[in-house]
């Protein structure tokens, strides 16, 4: 029995992988301990940039086959409606391939060409990638792919689109949430402010605001109204905020 499966990453609750596979080959991925040795290093990558933000990727088994082609064309159907990043425009998953049966591999793993070398021939790519200028380096995106991957992933062509989140999924995540907040972890997207006490202490804050006024018998009130209404200098209370960029 064959499946095709997809790597969820749990912050967007989208896909960033597509594979086809048997046994515990979804689970594989999630078990690689070194980018060196992995053969997809986007796909690796990703996996830590998740994890690093206190999450983990999920496993989602899509569909059963009882016969191996037809897990690849499937599989190869799901890469073209996603798209690869980098590589398609507005694609979104870390696949290198658009068919899992490249003809230089012909379907096979490097273990299975290579045996016990597998490893040095990874080592060879690398070098070679390295040599000629990691083939186009970091690719930045551009407000019109932003705005095409947006309407790919959006509304009904969201694989979570019309799908209830369950209670139990819901208690995961706001137990995780909890946990990476509490050992001290900022959103990247988290605003930065300067606040100025009375006596021309400088305090600055990275998301927060309402606690931290909270921890100094500040009105919070006072403070946003500020923000919003971009008033400088001292308010009342002697406190001055601005936003640092």
């Amino acid at each position: 029995m064959y499946y095709v499966y997809e790597l969820i990453d749990p912050r967007v609750n989208l896909p960033f992988y597509v594979g086809k596979g048997k046994g515990n080959r979804a689970y594989f991925h999630l078990s690689e301990q070194s980018r060196a040795k992995s053969d997809n290093f986007k796909k690796f990558d990703k996996i830590k940039k998740i994890r690093k933000e206190g999450y983990e990727p999920e496993v989602k088994i899509v569909e059963y086959f009882e016969n191996e082609n037809d897990a690849y064309y499937y599989e190869e159907e799901l890469i073209k409606k996603y798209g690869k990043r980098d590589i398609d425009e507005g694609g979104i998953l870390t696949n290198i391939c658009e068919s899992a049966r490249p003809p230089k591999l012909n379907g096979r793993t490097y273990q299975e060409i290579y045996g016990d070398k597998w490893e040095e021939q990874i080592q060879k790519r690398l070098k070679t990638k390295k040599e000629r200028g990691n083939y186009g380096g970091v690719r930045t995106h551009t407000e019109e792919s932003k705005k095409r991957i947006s309407e790919k992933v959006s509304g009904k062509n969201n694989p979570s689109y019309g799908v209830p989140c369950s209670e139990e999924r819901k208690l995961k995540i706001s137990k995780r949430a909890k946990e990476r907040f509490a050992a001290g972890f900022k959103s990247p997207s988290a605003k930065t402010w300067k606040l100025i006490s009375p006596e021309n202490k400088e305090y600055y804050i990275i998301g927060g605001l309402k606690e931290f006024c909270k921890s100094q018998n500040i009105s919070y009130a006072t403070m946003s109204a500020a923000i919003k209404y971009n008033r400088k200098g001292p308010r009342k209370n002697g406190w001055s905020v601005e936003e640092k960029i």
